[in-house]
């Protein structure tokens, strides 16, 4: 039986006490324990300040305890308010925490609790004991992939199916108010989820619309009311691009026999929304979502497409007026990615979207994904594990709340997602073109994340660097590493391995990779002249005494149009002929297609002055040097806007500095100094244009 103290008994032993105790000790707190102190009903909750406040303060706010359900064995909680879930982890203390209820604490100013005239003594009973306590964790809500999997028994295919179902089938599908029970979240974060996963409700049920392909309706139905709006808009002469469509309540009269209005107010609600600025309260479509859906639906097809088909597919099928990007609305967005293939080395794009992935950690995620395939750009990456970070700058849910009363009423959301203003189309360029966007940047919570679970590896990129499909963000330092691990894993480079990397490169890195170059003769002239014309960046080529003349003279009709941004070529002491030079111009005289502006063919003795006119008529070139050749010591008229030179210092060409990552790094090592460096010609000439 426990010792009860009295309260004189305890105000004298307080007399003790070594510490100030004069000002409080008339008011006196004594502590005991329950009955059953260690009680496994009471649970002990961490909380942020924020929270408390919301707690404590009387207004709306209300939070719910959920739980996945999971058959056998305990579940996971989850704490939902209104717009946010936590789930509830225990932590254990190595401290005990003592839960005593109405314990004062003094503080300052004191309050009327310590101010007494009389000794009091008031007791205090510890009503439980923890060495754990609950901790609440901010998640992203709910698992788009285990919704999906819920939903997928109350499929939707088209409301004529509906039609003959069997009775009783709507037993085994949710209202919305069963759903928002059964999954762990906030009533927010479904909404936004039964967006993305294009929930509909129907008959008061929430029915996952598929995207799959409909033999009898050869369409989706949300894609099917779309085009219906979208051609009825046509049928009515309506600018719905500058306009918007001024009264929906009207489309949807005029649409009610093909389509339930249930199912057209929710498309329009899910699909268009409302300008702040609009006169009259139009609406208009949100052109990124909905180039979205047509894209994916294309892609659920066949689940894989080729590249180039797919994009043409893609601008083809969008509405007049809207542009796809490949980038902002599948591709940074966790619905496809690209590859290539290492057998026919053919671009390719893959359906997968981010809810059919694993989703319980960022981990797993991104392990299925290297699963596919070894090397992913960032940007692909962070879309596809942007679902699972909170705090993803991306992750402002928006939706519309569904109108579970009345359907003659429809709701709107004010304003459009920042990629809807800028998926219209320009006349005057090729949606094609436009369709092939840049890569979003990544925000810096999910770079940091990919950061600590991935790296770029030199050496795996220098194995397999011809499956990678862009580098364009990747950052020169980094790119000039890999590009140096590929030389040194390359010794002897095919005509397609040494494109494949110099288009790679040239693409991401421009001039800083590749802009001048020499070639000397070597086995694998041809590959080397071949690969470098593939280049976006070549801007200078020299190839003297490379007997271009003679025994590769089958590559100067390639060198003549192959590469659009060559300026200066030199082909002095080749062995030259005037067929050879014929056939170095000949795509350009016939198809204006050369940029050569200065060529130098000086010490080719078989060159006469026919040449000259083959090599004007490019009309791109300004310079061309001709000394030591047959023309140079021969008598000729030039065409008016043209003139020549025969001083030495005039008729000697000066070539650009050799420059780039491939000469320094490779070039310098295996091309050495020519033997046609010296420049001293018996008979200079140099013609030059004047206008």
């Amino acid at each position: 039986m426990p010792f009860a103290r009295s309260a004189k008994h305890v105000l004298e032993l307080l007399e003790y006490v070594s510490s100030g105790a004069e000002s409080f000790q008339k008011s006196v707190q004594v502590i005991s324990f329950s009955d059953d102190p260690f009680d496994h009903n009471t649970y002990l909750l961490e909380i942020t300040p924020a929270l408390a406040e919301q707690l404590v303060c009387p207004n709306d706010f209300t939070a719910n305890i959920k739980s996945e359900g999971c058959k056998g064995g305990d579940s996971a909680a989850f704490l939902c308010n209104g717009a946010t879930t936590q789930r509830l982890l225990e932590v254990e203390t190595s401290n005990s925490l003592l839960l005593v209820p109405d314990l004062k604490i003094p503080e300052s100013p004191l309050d009327k609790f310590w101010s007494v005239d009389e000794p009091r003594i008031t007791e205090r009973t510890i009503a439980s004991i923890k060495s754990v306590y609950l901790e609440l964790v901010p998640i992203r809500a709910p698992s788009l992939r285990k919704l999906k999997q819920l939903l997928l028994p109350s499929s939707f295919s088209s409301h004529i199916e509906e039609d003959y179902a069997k009775d009783g089938a709507s037993d085994k599908f949710f209202t919305f108010e069963e759903l928002g029970l059964s999954v762990p979240c906030s009533e927010t974060e479904l909404l936004y989820a039964m967006d993305r996963l294009n929930i509909f409700l129907w008959e008061g049920c929430c029915r996952l619309f598929q995207l799959d392909y409909i033999s009898r309706c050869h369409c989706v139905l949300a894609l099917q009311v779309i085009q219906a709006i979208f051609d009825m808009a046509d049928e009515i002469s309506l600018d719905w691009s500058q306009t918007g469509f001024a009264d929906p309540q009207d489309m949807i009269v005029r649409l009610e026999g093909l389509y339930p209005p249930s199912v057209l107010h929710q498309i329009f609600q899910r699909f268009f929304y409302r300008k702040r600025c609009a006169q009259f309260k139009a609406i208009f479509p949100r052109n990124g979502k909905i180039c979205r859906l047509i894209g994916e639906n294309l892609l659920s097809i066949t689940r894989k497409f080729a590249f180039s088909d797919f994009i043409s597919v893609w601008c083809a099928t969008v509405p007049h007026g809207m542009q796809p990007r490949l980038n902002r609305h599948l591709a940074c967005a966790g619905r496809a990615y690209c590859d290539v293939s290492s057998l026919t080395q053919q671009r390719s794009i893959t359906f997968l979207p981010s809810e059919d992935l694993p989703d319980h950690s960022v981990e797993a995620r991104l392990a299925a994904l290297f699963a596919r395939q070894p090397l992913w750009p960032e940007s692909q990456l962070a879309g596809y594990i942007a679902d699972l970070v909170v705090d993803a700058s991306d992750n402002e849910l928006r939706f519309v709340y569904p109108n579970l009363i009345s359907e003659k009423e429809l709701l709107f959301l004010s304003d459009s997602e920042d990629e809807d203003e800028m998926a219209l189309s320009d006349e005057l360029e090729d949606p094609e073109k436009l369709a092939l966007d840049d890569p979003l940047p990544v925000p810096a919570v999910l770079g940091a994340l990919l950061n600590q679970h991935c790296r770029i590896s030199i050496s795996a990129d220098a194995e397999h660097y011809r499956n990678i499909s862009d580098l364009r963000h990747v950052p020169h330092h980094l790119g000039r590493e890999i590009s140096r691990a590929i030389l040194l894993k390359n010794n002897r480079f095919t005509i397609f391995t040494l494109t494949s990397y110099i288009t790679l490169f040239s693409e991401a890195y421009g001039a800083d990779f590749l802009s001048t170059f020499r070639l000397t003769p070597s086995p694998f002239l041809t590959v080397w002249i071949t690969g470098l014309l593939s280049s976006c960046s070549l801007t200078s080529l020299c190839l003297d005494g490379c007997q271009m003349g003679t025994q590769h003279s089958f590559v100067l009709p390639l060198l003549g149009s192959a590469c659009p941004t060559l300026q200066f070529l030199s082909l002095r002491y080749n062995h030259l002929s005037n067929d050879a030079v014929r056939s170095l111009t000949a795509n350009g005289r016939y198809y204006k297609s050369s940029n050569i502006t200065t060529i130098d063919v000086s010490g080719n003795p078989f060159l006469s002055y026919r040449s000259i006119a083959l090599l004007i008529a490019l009309g791109s070139t300004q310079l061309i040097y001709l000394s030591d050749t047959g023309a140079s010591i021969s008598q000729f008229s030039l065409p008016n806007g043209w003139k020549c030179h025969r001083t030495l210092e005039l008729a000697t060409s000066r070539p650009p500095t050799l420059r780039g990552w491939l000469w320094e790094d490779y070039g310098v090592h295996n091309f050495s100094e020519d033997s046609y460096s010296t420049r001293f010609y018996e008979s200079p000439l140099v013609i030059l244009r004047t206008r």
